[in-house]
């Protein structure tokens, strides 16, 4: 394992670190996935709340992390006055049932607009100026041009942070900072602030264009910037961007807004840092639909050369297109986080084995854990913490691999029609190729299947399924004479992990000797062989 950015703080700081071809978030110096819950809104603003109504939740869906806000406007109600008393109570709320935090940090902007900065900010427009959607016209977001709101945020996240330093330093409960949520200008593609006009009109910064220039040299640019023009020097965004200049504009100057933030805080605790993003939502929607300058996948070159600070660019999910939006954001350095996630059909169960399965996620969480109740979450997760040991020995090894219903993810020969009309995939192993039959087609009253594959060995599998789904094996090899190789089960167990330890239940065979999972989630242990 070679130890990459974070690496270089104090080996027990939870740090990100590098395996294969993957990253790992290493917690008290071991491998975590967090098994999240994202909590409402409000939330956390009510200590007694908390008691009242989340905290057995996250219990009771066997989470091992909550992801829940710090708000500016409590935690500074009077600027240069801290009030941790909420930080305090969240701490000894995870503390006492055994969980990790993500703290979520709702400073300047909250989905696309500025709700949560204090009200000191938010009445004092000339010394923390707004966006305008139209010049002349301001509205409810704070202007990532105003230098003493990035000098009050940054500040403020530096005294949270600092107090973690000093009250998290034994137990490490926080793992994670997320900087702001879902920012970007909601309304209009960009700030038409007089600030904001000056700077589209002159050209795009040095640092910027050097950094596109290298991507498009080595070919890993994203297809999306493709058409842009970079000249021998810096040119004007709309002459390099073309239609796409106002959000590449409003992405470099939020990227590089939450980018100082984090680094003003990681200064004092060098904690993890992330942001997270509201996503198109569909093909052809226009920035300011959706909040414009946000890390949406096609704006992700321009907020990774913007954001060193930030190990990870996150999509919250909501849509039916998951797999595809794993595939998306997986990919060009970019560890696979899903901090905020959908759960209207109780697809959270799948989802969580296809994004850990597939792509190595750091971490799941659906939103709204304290209003959920869902058996096939909660039984999915203390599989998946059953499995943990097994699950981080494979990362990044390309030895674990996944499928889900509903959004397949072409693995080289599938999608293709199943038995009985039913979708089918396929996926190979090293030895084998699989085909997943799905025992009905995507309903959207009904959870999707999923399945978790683990190769231990070439010929021996470990399988967490969910939802109705058969995995049918065949050779990869093939005899002298051309022929393939017949394939065949040596032994299929049912059964469960401790301690990392396989405890085997029934030994399935007869008209049970198949790997075939119904609708409640299950481990299966299989082995297999070849012969001509």
């Amino acid at each position: 394992m070679s130890v990459v950015r974070y690496a270089k703080e104090a080996p027990s700081i939870p740090t990100i670190c590098r395996k294969g071809k993957s990253a790992q978030l290493l917690v008290d110096g071991r491998p975590f996935i967090s098994l999240g819950g994202e909590i409402h809104n409000s939330s956390a603003s009510d200590l007694a709340y908390m008691e009242s109504a989340v905290w057995d939740k996250l219990v009771e869906h066997h989470c091992n992390a909550i992801f829940a806000p710090v708000y500016w406007e409590l935690l500074e109600p009077e600027e240069g006055q801290f009030d941790f008393t909420l930080v305090e109570g969240l701490l000894a709320g995870a503390r006492r049932r055994g969980l990790r935090m993500v703290i979520l940090w709702f400073g300047t902007w909250k989905n696309g607009f500025s709700t949560y900065a204090p009200a000191w900010v938010k009445t004092d427009p000339r010394r923390f100026p707004r966006m305008e959607r139209e010049p002349g016209r301001s509205c409810a977001a704070l202007s990532s041009f105003g230098s003493e709101t990035l000098r009050a945020d940054a500040r403020a996240f530096r005294e949270l942070m600092k107090y973690l330093s000093i009250h998290d330093a034994v137990d490490r409960t926080v793992i994670m900072m997320q900087v702001e949520n879902e920012p970007g200008l909601r309304g209009a593609p960009r700030d038409r602030s007089a600030l904001a006009d000056a700077a589209f009109a002159s050209p795009i910064p040095a640092d910027l264009h050097e950094g596109l220039a290298a991507r498009q040299e080595t070919g890993t640019l994203r297809p999306e910037l493709a058409g842009m023009h970079l000249g021998e020097v810096p040119g004007a965004w709309a002459a390099t961007f073309g239609e796409l200049a106002n959000e590449a504009f409003m992405s470099w100057q939020i990227a590089s807004f939450i980018n100082e933030v984090a680094a003003e805080g990681r200064s004092a605790y060098p904690l993890p840092c992330y942001a997270n993003s509201w996503l198109v939502q569909y093909p052809g929607q226009e920035p300011g639909e959706y909040p414009s300058g946000g890390p949406v996948s096609r704006m992700l070159d321009i907020w990774q050369i913007a954001g060193p600070e930030l190990f990870a660019l996150a999509p919250d999910i909501y849509l039916d297109a998951f797999a595809g939006i794993c595939e998306d954001y997986a990919g060009s350095g970019n560890p696979l986080l899903i901090p905020e996630a959908g759960n209207r059909r109780r697809e959270s169960a799948a989802h969580a084995i296809y994004a850990i399965g597939r792509h190595d996620a750091l971490g799941f969480a659906p939103f709204g854990i304290d209003s959920m109740s869902d058996p096939l979450l909660a039984r999915t997760y203390q599989l998946l913490a059953d499995l943990m040991p097994v699950i981080t020995a494979h990362t990044g090894t390309g030895r674990m691999t996944a499928v889900v219903q509903g959004t397949p993810v072409n693995s080289g020969v599938g999608p293709a029609p199943g038995v009985n009309g039913a979708e089918k995939e396929v996926l190979l192993l090293e030895k084998y190729q699989v085909e997943v039959y799905y025992h009905s087609a995507p309903r959207s009253d009904r959870p999707p299947a999923a399945a978790l594959i683990i190769e231990e060995t070439p010929d021996s599998l470990t399988v967490l399924g969910i939802g109705g789904i058969d995995l049918n094996f065949s050779s990869r090899e093939f005899t002298p004479e051309g022929s393939r190789m017949n394939v065949d089960y040596l032994s299929i167990e049912e059964g469960e992990y401790r301690d990392g330890v396989w405890q085997p239940g029934r030994r399935l065979n007869g008209d049970e000797y198949v790997l075939r999972f119904g609708d409640e989630p299950a481990i299966r242990r299989a082995k297999l062989y070849s012969y001509a």
